[in-house]
């Protein structure tokens, strides 16, 4: 049975036309499904625009992205990302994985040094290292903290008193937070938010044999370009080079910038950058001067990268394709910004998922339940039923009785046990009386009539036989006298005088009638 097919969701928000693209496959192999473009203009603008033209600067202040004192005015001008219409657009497709990759303008990035690594720790005190060393607060911004795994020639050579090095990746909160809202009022729950910036370790998870391991990886986005070194082929740090389309090559930093960084690269991790990948069309870069960047340059087009790909699409293919190669390690690579108060449960959608899927066969059971149920109630009264109507028969036919109402033959038959105790009370004595009492209570009058030898003793149900021996004929009234006294045990006393012995006793056979006759 073939397991269903694994479709991402990746969303270039990184200019004013925001292009959505839904790819299958896995790695190199992936496929464009499905590709929209929707005008996110008003969105991108009332966040991102760098000159300002789009809102008055009262209200917001400057590119840093800070709201002023005055909220509610500077909420008229943020207008709501374009996911629905977006959605609207894959309705009919059901995708496992969704990225959405945001504008690098307002990211910031900075290291330090600090004397522990654990992710609690982080996150109460790297804000504040961080703002020592930046000159802009960072309460507006989303902090995310995580320490950097150290180059192993840094490893060997590291002395006991270095501390461990921590990145902190900061975001404007207020973007994060106003964009996952709008997502979650249209059902929608991205797996990450990222900027450009984290392409460069998707291009050496798809090539690890041809991009070098120690470089430079750059991306061209509106009004910006994004570069990403790599250390030892894993993220060491990234930047923001931003520029205006009527800038001059001459007034253009870029090179001068990234120059700068290389060197500061080198030295912060003691090695050597070997390339610096251009990742885009060469007409994307043509303020560039390669000759002016002072290490080797290799211009790649996102169909080298990713052959089914196109210009347009390149971003959204690139950081979808990279995303499954690196297996979905969320928050395991820079930067994602589902980390802390936006924190990424998939283990939550997991569960709903997995809670749906088992929709159908809890509903098969329950209407099996449902079915079943009145079935077994409807035979077990059967079943009681007959059981009642054969018991009626069977207490009509022994008590000889035609007409028996159903559930009062128990009562009729305590009756009726009733009525042939009261008919044993007057004919004679209850048989309850226990054997040992009659036996010592026989003994016992025999005793005081003077019976010289009993002979034998034989206690049946409705009467006793006793034989023996008397001194005279004159015990036989004695005997009856004495069992007389007895009469609620003894309804009657019957007393023969068998024979006489040689030796002149008088051979006695005592009959003690329990029931009688009236």
């Amino acid at each position: 049975m073939n397991s269903p097919q694994k479709l991402i969701l990746s969303i270039d928000a990184t200019r004013p036309h925001i292009r959505a693209v839904l790819l299958s496959g896995e790695g190199a192999e992936t496929s464009i499904e499905e590709d929209i473009v929707v005008d996110g203009s008003a969105w991108w603008n009332s966040y991102f625009d760098l000159d300002g033209s789009y809102r008055d600067n009262s209200t917001l202040n400057g590119n840093n992205g800070e709201l002023a004192t005055n909220d509610e005015t500077a909420a008229a001008y943020l207008a709501p990302f374009p996911i629905r219409e977006i959605l609207e657009q894959f309705s009919e497709r059901k995708f496992t994985e969704s990225i959405v990759i945001l504008p690098p303008h307002q990211a910031t990035t900075l290291r330090l040094e600090l004397p522990f690594t654990q992710t609690s720790y982080l996150a109460q005190v790297a804000p504040m290292e961080a703002q020592d060393k930046l000159p802009f607060s960072v309460d507006m911004f989303h902090c995310h903290a995580r320490p950097i795994a150290q180059p192993i020639d840094q490893k060997q050579n590291a002395t006991s008193h270095e501390q461990p090095t921590v990145r902190v990746d900061l975001y404007p909160e207020h973007i994060l937070a106003n964009l996952l809202q709008e997502c979650h009022e249209a059902n929608f729950e991205p797996s990450v938010l990222t900027i450009p910036a984290a392409l460069g370790e998707f291009c050496r998870a798809l090539y690890p044999k041809y991009i070098k391991e120690n470089c430079a990886i750059v991306f061209s986005s509106e009004g910006a370009y994004s570069v990403s070194f790599l250390i030892d082929g894993e993220p060491s740090t990234y930047f923001s080079i931003p520029f205006d389309a009527s800038t001059s090559r001459t007034e253009f930093p870029g090179e001068h910038l990234l120059n700068v960084w290389i060197s500061a690269t080198e030295e912060l991790n003691q090695c050597h950058i070997e390339r610096i990948y251009f990742v885009g069309e060469r007409e994307e870069f043509a303020i560039w001067d390669a000759e002016e960047v002072k290490k080797p340059v290799e211009f790649l087009s996102y169909e080298d990268l990713v052959p089914k790909s196109s210009p347009e699409l390149g971003l959204s293919c690139l950081v979808t394709t990279g995303f499954d190669e690196k297996l979905s390690r969320y928050g395991q690579f820079t930067p994602n910004y589902r980390t802390g108060k936006f924190l990424f449960r998939p283990y939550v959608r997991n569960l709903i998922d997995g809670i749906r899927s088992l929709l159908l066969p809890i509903a098969v059971i329950i209407l099996a339940i449902a079915i079943l149920l009145p079935m077994r109630f409807y035979a077990r009264e059967y079943r009681i039923t007959s059981l009642q109507d054969e018991i009626n028969s069977v207490v009509k036919e022994a008590l000889r009785k035609p007409n028996i109402e159903q559930g009062t033959e128990l009562t009729i038959v305590r009756q009726e046990i009733a009525t042939v105790r009261d008919i044993l009370q007057q004919l004679g004595t209850s048989t309850s009386i226990p054997l040992q009492k009659e036996l010592a209570l026989i003994l016992e009058t025999l005793k005081d009539v003077d019976v010289s030898m009993i002979r034998r003793l034989n206690i049946l149900s409705d009467k006793t036989i006793i034989e023996c021996f008397a001194a005279s004929y004159s015990v036989v009234e004695k005997i009856n006298e004495a069992f007389q006294k007895h009469s609620e045990n003894f309804c009657d006393v019957e007393v023969k005088v068998e024979n006489r012995s040689r030796q002149k006793a008088t051979q006695l056979e005592i009959i003690l009638k329990k029931v009688c006759s009236t």
